[in-house]
């Protein structure tokens, strides 16, 4: 799919282009537009001073998964967070939205899904929801075993992923304490217009690529079912990749509890500032407590810190 939206960007002929594009998403799969994976490791956690451990998987249909499990020093973890990470690349530089929860006293888990990374296959609709069940299978036996409470945090497409999986599972909160997605888009023919309607030569395309793509994962028409668990939803205005009304739309939908934070900074960089990493380690202490009004100051297990920042240069959707 790479190639076609190179071409989108490319071509002289609009109708030429609008064609094209209708064929290929046809023959493709329309799904397949959303996921843009990376087989290069850029890095390892060992890398940037992390204890980890590598987890190798079989998804349902026995195709073999790869994820990092990032072990905090703490003699006594304070729970877990398992992380499902947007489009582009893979969990070597998405690592950069959650290397510093361990200092904080937190497990992480980090799974790639099929066809990213090491994880083999190829990655499309319905079937990355086999690896999230696989992950979360494997991670609730983690939690469970060291009596951790667990946490699921999605961002951008795995917010999306997140909203509709954990919701059909109907997780309570003696399974999962708390669930945050960070801009998250409303439904996957709303992020496909709203990225083919930003530039003239792709405009026409929203009316008849839309259409194609499916309706019964969308996180709007899901999110409220994650109820009663709590859920936090953040969203920067400044997100040039999911539209901000869209993470609005997802939040209007949930059920208590449900809290919004509007953050700051381009696409996924969320958790580059030291005021949204406090926010989110107050709800992880306290998720039936608006993290807004929490006055809870976390500090760092030991004097580790890096310097990662979340790449911004991703494909749309991430």
């Amino acid at each position: 799919m790479n190639s076609v939206w190179s071409f989108v960007i490319t071509c002289n002929r609009p109708l030429n282009t609008l064609l094209l594009l209708t064929s290929v998403m046809f023959l493709n799969g329309c799904t397949q537009y959303f996921f843009y994976p990376d087989k290069r490791m850029v890095r390892t956690p060992a890398d940037i001073g992390l204890s980890y451990q590598d987890v190798e998987l079989n998804a349902r249909d026995q195709t073999k998964l790869h994820g990092w499990l990032l072990k905090t020093e703490s003699l006594s973890p304070k729970g877990m967070v398992f992380f499902l990470h947007g489009n582009a690349e893979n969990i070597s530089t998405h690592i950069a939205s959650v290397y510093w929860l361990p200092q904080y006293g937190y497990d992480v888990f980090m799974l790639d899904y099929r066809g990213y990374g090491q994880s083999q296959g190829k990655p499309d609709l319905p079937q990355v929801f086999m690896d999230v069940e696989a992950g979360y299978r494997w991670v609730s036996d983690y939690a469970q075993e060291r009596n951790l409470d667990l946490f699921v945090l999605g961002q951008s497409l795995g917010a999306a992923i997140s909203s509709y999986y954990f919701a059909e599972k109907n997780t309570t909160p003696e399974r999962v304490k708390g669930v945050i997605l960070d801009a998250v888009f409303s439904g996957h023919r709303d992020i496909a217009k709203a990225m083919l309607s930003r530039h003239w030569l792709t405009w026409p395309a929203q009316f008849a690529v839309a259409p194609l793509l499916p309706t019964q994962y969308n996180p709007a028409d899901h999110v409220a079912q994650i109820s009663p668990t709590p859920l936090l939803i953040l969203h920067s205005p400044e997100d040039q990749v999911i539209p901000f009304t869209q993470g609005q739309t997802v939040y209007q939908q949930a059920q208590q509890p449900k809290y919004w934070v509007s953050t700051k900074g381009p696409h996924i960089t969320t958790f580059n500032f030291p005021a949204y990493q406090q926010l989110l380690l107050r709800f992880l202490a306290e998720p039936g407590v608006d993290p807004q009004t929490s006055p809870t100051d976390h500090r760092q297990t030991d004097s580790t810190s890096s310097p990662l920042q979340t790449s911004t240069s991703a494909h749309a959707p991430e």
